[in-house]
């Protein structure tokens, strides 16, 4: 094993070894008898080694332990946005302040009562998202609830969607991810708050679980500007004497569902998740709450004729605005806790934001605020300081209704979450906003 010769061969053969710790070699020699130690010989001291080559060995070393490490961390980070490890937990606490809203999931042997969760699916990043992660983290703990961030089809709130289900949502559309992952959470949750991820809260907002808390059955929402079309009941098989026609559709952005009376609306064959009536999970979501006949708790307490939902004010057919119509819209909008987008755009862009979102508690920045989305964004959650609506407000909540029993729109709107956005910035918002900036806003 070491080059030796035959036996017998009997060469000149030194051949040196490294014996115990003395600093001495041993010259042996191979004989019919095995080894002899022949003589003792000094040993040479060794020069120590070089700076260079110090340097490439501490390279080779750490070329594995950084690759250790950084595939620590990569599991470690994809744990922590599932949200299935414990906070602290390993690496987890070197992520982002963002990421750090980490929890178990619980098993789904039972809801715990009062048990709460907040769910976002979102697989994208959008302006100042650290700061809005952080403020609905800071939101979920002060509401004692748990937050949930899913951004793919591959974790464990999908384990239980029929395989064709997830690849419709993959190459169709995962914007019925929302509604494909409910279940999960409503067996291990005693009501559940599903936010998409432009929903941004107030520090002062109220806790969204116990408002409304005397009518449990109601499903908790926000009244969109569109309606009930015969296509949304056509693609989802609604019956004909469910069919709520030209009533408020809900907006699905910001719903509170409870597991002891809504875990029925989530049992729709994913074959008929599709596009109707220019909407995706809205249209889906609302056909449900029709053919479950669900109570609906309006969180902006908006009595008829809904001023909240109203997207713009009154526009004359040359694109003028009246500043009359205007004012009354901007006061209409001052007594609503949650604005939406395109609401938002045009405050924004007339400078009547500031005014309006101090009584606000919750904002829906959807695609209808167009160029301002990213301002909107960045700012809207440190304007909002939900001056109290909700606390000792002297407007009485009205009743949780079904949607067929609320009332028609006598005049379908303008489709609210399609075209009508776009006056965001195909009017000249700032001239409107000061040509009628000399009346006070009606409150």
């Amino acid at each position: 094993p070491f080059g030796l010769k035959p036996f017998g061969l009997n060469p000149p053969w030194p051949k040196s070894f490294c014996l115990s710790n003395r600093p001495y070699s041993s010259e042996f020699r191979l004989s019919e008898v095995g080894f002899k130690v022949i003589a003792e010989l000094p040993r040479t001291p060794a020069l120590p080694p070089s700076a260079m080559a110090m340097a490439a060995l501490a390279a080779l070393l750490s070329v594995p332990l950084c690759v250790l490490l950084l595939g620590s961390l990569v599991l470690d980070f994809d744990c922590v946005l599932r949200g299935d490890c414990i906070r602290g937990k390993d690496g987890s606490a070197f992520l982002p302040p963002r990421r750090s809203f980490d929890q178990t999931i619980p098993e789904a042997a039972g809801t715990a009562a009062g048990s709460r969760a907040i769910v976002v699916f979102s697989n994208r990043e959008m302006a100042c998202s650290n700061k809005t992660w952080e403020d609905l983290r800071l939101y979920a703990n002060r509401v004692n609830a748990t937050l949930h961030h899913v951004r793919d089809l591959q974790g464990p709130e999908f384990q239980d969607v029929k395989r064709q289900c997830v690849r419709t949502l993959a190459t169709s559309s995962i914007r019925f991810a929302k509604y494909a992952m409910m279940p999960f959470f409503l067996q291990r949750y005693d009501q559940v708050a599903l936010l998409d991820d432009s929903v941004h809260m107030s520090k002062f907002a109220p806790d969204i679980f116990s408002v409304g808390a005397d009518t449990p059955q109601a499903v908790k929402g926000t009244l969109d500007a569109s309606v009930v079309k015969q296509s949304h009941c056509d693609t989802y098989r609604v019956p004909r004497d469910l069919c709520a026609l030209n009533r408020r559709l809900v907006n699905s952005g910001l719903l509170v569902f409870s597991s002891q009376h809504h875990s029925d609306l989530f049992d729709e064959p994913c074959e008929r998740w599709q596009r109707a009536g220019g909407f995706y999970d809205q249209a889906l979501f609302n056909a449900m709450f029709m053919k479950r006949r669900t109570p609906i708790y309006d969180l902006n307490r908006d009595p008829e004729p809904h001023r909240c939902s109203d997207r713009s004010p009154d526009i004359g057919s040359d694109g003028t605005v009246n500043c009359t119509a205007f004012r009354a819209w901007v006061g209409n909008l001052s007594g609503c806790p949650l604005l939406f987008g395109s609401q938002m755009g045009i405050l924004s862009k007339s400078g009547r934001l500031g005014e309006v979102a101090q009584r606000a508690c919750f904002a829906h920045v959807t695609r209808g605020s167009f160029s301002q989305r990213d301002k909107l964004n960045c700012e809207i959650g440190g304007q909002m300081f939900c001056n109290p609506f909700f606390a000792g407000s002297e407007v009485p909540a009205p009743p949780a209704v079904e949607l067929l029993a609320s009332p028609r729109v006598p005049v379908p709107p303008r489709e609210g979450g399609n075209s009508l956005p776009a006056v965001v910035d195909e009017i000249d918002w700032a001239g409107v906003g000061s040509r009628c900036a000399g009346a006070a806003v009606v409150v």
